[in-house]
């Protein structure tokens, strides 16, 4: 209890009612299991919708059908190899370090706080990635874009609120992760940045070839 408890049983409390009253309890486990559905609802929704929109376009190429949802080229060949690519190096870091952390002995909610900021990390890159099929991402130039910048602080902003601020572990259920953790993280969710400016390196280095 937040007015009547000692300071010490507060200290102890994973939870303490500010008024002293049991239906604010109640009434604080409706609303995260409110806000929880939700937010459920909306990660199925946006899912949904972009794997029919994907698939249907992909489908149609394959199978050498014009388009049904855009006028021109969409996805090509080289952008379905540039996706494949990216998502395989992604998805093996980040399920090569889920199923190796639980070998440590940490706790399963830090595994799972960190298996997802190591995926949110990896989308961090990849937003550079998606820049540009040639270029490299690693040039200065990517500060121009102030939208692009912009969007990539309140993105870091936003997790870094997810991850350290008590009131967002108990909605979001993670817990803080050390710096040296942290660190650990950027350094592999970096890796789907260095596969594909190494792809772009070869992929420019062919082209060179090409016109001489």
């Amino acid at each position: 209890m937040g007015l009547t408890g000692t300071d010490a049983a507060k200290g102890a409390a994973k939870i303490v009612i500010s008024d002293d009253n049991f239906a604010t309890l109640v009434k604080a486990v409706e609303e995260g299991r409110l806000v929880y559905q939700n937010l459920k609802k909306v990660v199925l929704f946006l899912f949904v919708t972009s794997v029919d929109e994907v698939a249907v376009l992909l489908l149609a190429l394959l199978m050498g059908y014009p388009l049904p949802l855009a006028g021109e080229a969409l996805i090509t060949r080289s952008m379905v190899q540039r996706l494949v690519l990216m998502v395989a190096s992604s998805v093996t870091v980040i399920f090569g370090f889920f199923i190796w952390r639980q070998t440590t002995g940490v706790s399963f909610a830090l595994v799972q706080s960190e298996t997802f900021t190591l995926m949110v990390i990896s989308q961090w890159f990849n937003v550079l990635n998606c820049r540009s099929a040639m270029r490299s991402s690693l040039s200065l130039d990517v500060l121009k874009n102030r939208w692009l910048v912009g969007g990539l602080l309140l993105g870091v902003a936003l997790h870094f609120l997810v991850i350290y601020i008590p009131s967002f572990n108990r909605v979001f259920h993670t817990v803080p992760i050390a710096p040296g953790g942290l660190l650990l993280l950027v350094i592999l969710g970096s890796g789907v940045l260095w596969t594909e400016e190494i792809r772009k390196f070869l992929a420019r280095r062919r082209c060179r070839i090409r016109l001489t």
